[in-house]
């Protein structure tokens, strides 16, 4: 069964670059946000808590590198 999947979080990187460019700082190229997983909606009720909890530890090793995935951040150029 499939729980969940990536998406980007594209709320979060619109207000980012909105106050980047307010700030007068706004980052030429393309801009990378940040990416989560999608919520677990109808299934939320059946989901373990402990599954759960383990992908929130997956999310933030993803997300602060402490899980290694051999896959750059960025496309290559």
């Amino acid at each position: 069964m499939l729980l969940s999947s990536a998406v980007k979080m594209l709320a979060p990187g619109t207000f980012d670059l909105v106050k980047l460019a307010k700030d007068g700082k706004f980052p030429g190229g393309n801009y990378v946000g940040d990416a989560g997983y999608a919520p677990f909606h109808d299934l939320d009720g059946k989901v373990p808590a402990e599954v759960k909890t383990k992908m929130e530890e997956i999310a933030k090793g993803l997300m602060d590198g402490s899980i290694k995935t051999n896959v750059a951040p960025t496309k290559p150029q």
